[in-house]
């Protein structure tokens, strides 16, 4: 099964890691961020359901990129061993339980 439909909709749920924040570190401003596990595409424009499931870590400022981007493989990493075992609850249109 391909992962969007020809409208651009997703058919199956995927794993993956968000930040909703002020990106303090890059002095970028607010954003909603979601990266997607194991998916080759591009996103950018398309409309996403996100299901919140845990909340890894407060908000911070990394001393440089590279502080921050190992802080992002290490949460990538706790979100995948969170999702790992969950499945789609039908009755909670889709979401992780």
């Amino acid at each position: 099964m391909d992962v969007l439909d020809d409208q651009g909709r997703a058919q199956k749920l995927g794993q993956g890691v968000a930040n909703l924040g002020v990106r303090p570190t890059v002095a970028a401003g607010q954003s909603f961020e979601v990266h997607v596990f194991d998916f080759d595409g591009d996103l950018y424009g398309r409309s996403l359901r996100v299901h919140l499931v845990e909340r890894l870590r407060e908000e911070r400022r990394f001393a440089d990129l590279n502080a921050l981007k190992a802080q992002i493989a290490l949460d990538s990493e706790r979100a995948r061993a969170i999702t790992a075992g969950r499945v789609p609850d039908p009755d909670a249109a889709g979401a992780w339980h």
